[in-house]
């Protein structure tokens, strides 16, 4: 007791610690104890990009990171009309990708989850693919409607329709999610018997620092509040009985010469259709895909 006594009046004798350890207590109290989501485990604290994550402490095993500060409900807004890449039906080159790459491999219905205002559920479609949208945005819902009807539908009724796909692609997602455990489990439910998952995000390294000098940085944008590795999503994925995963790395949309910075997931309860895809990765695991010559009538 002594000693604490004075180690308080110690830090009490200079303002910017007694500050700092005044924030710091309660902040503790609240995420020291903190458990990942997806393995249980304990998870130790990091600033990164003016914000707190929490990070899983078995990085071998795990390894996920998370934030919890922006609000589901605002998290479940989506980005409306202005799209991932450069606004209204302008970009969804990956989308594009993994659907025409997954069809060379039998499946045959598609659902795009999250793929917002981005210009591949038009190209698929006129394409002749068995594809279906949804979102979160109801600005988005309704512009897809106009031309396609129900084939685009709100994402929060993915579960009560009932339907099942042999492949659901999800790109730019997964970070997002608030509640990873509630997501997979909707997806597993839409997906057929051996369908697949697929999509892409960036990925942290086991012991990586989650602020990872990429310009801008990843997790520097408020909505980004998941932070994979491949082991932990895999370890979700198997969860929901979707035990079977194949990763691959992929440039930056545009950019060649640079570091990869962006992971494509496969996961599927199918371990004949995961052996094929890892069939297709180049033994350096980079897919050099190119969003500015993929397809350039469609999308440029």
């Amino acid at each position: 007791m002594v000693i604490i006594l004075a180690t308080l009046l110690e830090v009490g004798l200079n303002l910017k610690s007694t500050v700092k350890f005044a924030i710091g207590i309660p902040w503790l109290a609240v995420h020291s104890f903190a458990r990942c989501p997806i393995c249980s485990g304990l998870a130790r604290t990091e600033r990164a990009y003016g914000r707190l994550f929490r990070v899983c402490l078995d990085e071998e095993a795990c390894g996920f990171g998370w934030a919890g500060d922006f609000p589901n409900w605002i998290a479940r807004m989506g980005m409306g009309l202005t799209g991932s890449w450069g606004g209204l039906e302008q970009g969804g080159q990956r989308e594009d990708y993994l659907v025409r790459s997954l069809s060379g491999l039998g499946q045959k219905s598609f659902l795009l989850l999250g793929v917002g205002a981005t210009r591949v559920f038009r190209v698929l479609k006129r394409d002749g693919f068995n594809v279906e949208g949804a979102d979160v945005s109801v600005e988005v819902v309704n512009h897809w409607r106009q031309s396609f009807g129900d084939s685009f539908f709100h994402a929060d009724n993915l579960r009560s329709r009932g339907k099942k796909y042999d492949a659901i692609i999800c790109c730019e997602v997964v970070e997002h999610w608030l509640k990873p455990n509630e997501e997979m489990q909707t997806i597993r439910a839409a997906l057929s018997l051996n369908g697949i998952f697929a999509g892409c995000t960036n990925m942290r390294t086991p012991h990586e620092a989650v602020e990872d000098g990429t310009s801008p940085g990843y997790m520097a944008a408020l909505g980004h509040q998941a932070y994979w590795t491949e082991r932990s999503f895999a370890a979700l994925a198997g969860r929901y009985s979707l035990g079977q995963s194949a990763f691959a790395k992929m440039l930056k949309p545009g950019v060649l010469d640079g570091v990869p910075n962006k992971r494509l997931f496969f996961v599927s309860d199918d371990s004949g259709l995961i052996d094929q895809i890892r069939k297709i990765i180049p033994e350096d695991g980079v897919i050099p895909l190119d969003a500015k010559s993929y397809r350039p009538n469609d999308y440029t």
